[in-house]
């Protein structure tokens, strides 16, 4: 399983040590250090069938001023 991090997050935090915790095995993938492509992106929202706002960090500052 790949797991999609930013390593400021305290909710990815959580879950990185509860899948270690579990023996969960992972890839860790820092997101700001290795962003996924417009085509990972694109798949990850179409297999998830999920509104495209629940992607998107709507109460963060970036967000609010765009």
């Amino acid at each position: 399983m790949q797991f999609l991090c930013y390593k400021n997050c305290g909710t990815c935090k959580k879950a990185k040590k509860y899948l270690s915790e579990k023996g969960i095995a992972f890839e860790y993938r820092e997101i700001t250090e290795e962003p996924l492509s417009i085509e990972e992106i694109t798949n990850i929202y179409r297999k998830s069938g999920l509104p495209i706002q629940k992607f998107l960090n709507t109460s963060g500052g970036v967000y609010r001023e765009l």
